[in-house]
């Protein structure tokens, strides 16, 4: 798709999604633009050096991607139950080394981080969040741009 204009990318992305569908068969497209793939493909393989890295579904790789505040704290199980109950949110998950994603509150961070401080629990950090499936592919190669 590279160098082509908007309206050749939406029609080359419709004639692909239809020859998809109406030969039920599997198509490998190879980019460096990851960006240009979303809308067209169902599944994603990263590969670095020949090596697969990750393949995930398109739709994991956008929960993955989507703006989220994320916050250090020094018990995870306590401030989840914090979430939970003070701001009545279960759209969180936990992760290792002491970090949750938090889906709720964007608009209100420091509603977030004052009912965990209120709650007794270490905060060490807390930032919004998002990523471009780039910068996610460069976090799974531990390249600039981490998500």
């Amino acid at each position: 798709m590279n160098g082509l204009d908007p309206e050749a990318i939406a029609e080359f992305r419709h004639i692909l999604t239809n020859f998809r569908r109406e030969r039920e068969v599997t198509i490998l497209v190879s980019s460096h633009s990851l960006s240009e793939l979303s809308g067209l493909v169902t599944q994603y393989g990263f590969i670095d050096k020949g090596r697969m890295l990750e393949q995930i579904s398109a739709a994991d790789l956008e929960e993955k991607c989507k703006a989220c505040l994320l916050l250090r704290v020094g018990d995870p199980a306590s401030a989840a139950l914090i979430l939970e109950r003070q701001l009545l949110s279960i759209n969180y998950e936990v992760l290792p080394d002491n970090l949750i994603r938090f889906y709720d509150c964007l608009e209100e961070p420091q509603k977030v981080t004052a009912a965990i401080v209120k709650g007794g629990v270490d905060l060490l950090s807390a930032e919004i969040s998002s990523a471009s499936p780039e910068s996610y592919f460069q976090s799974l190669i531990g390249g600039a741009g981490d998500a």
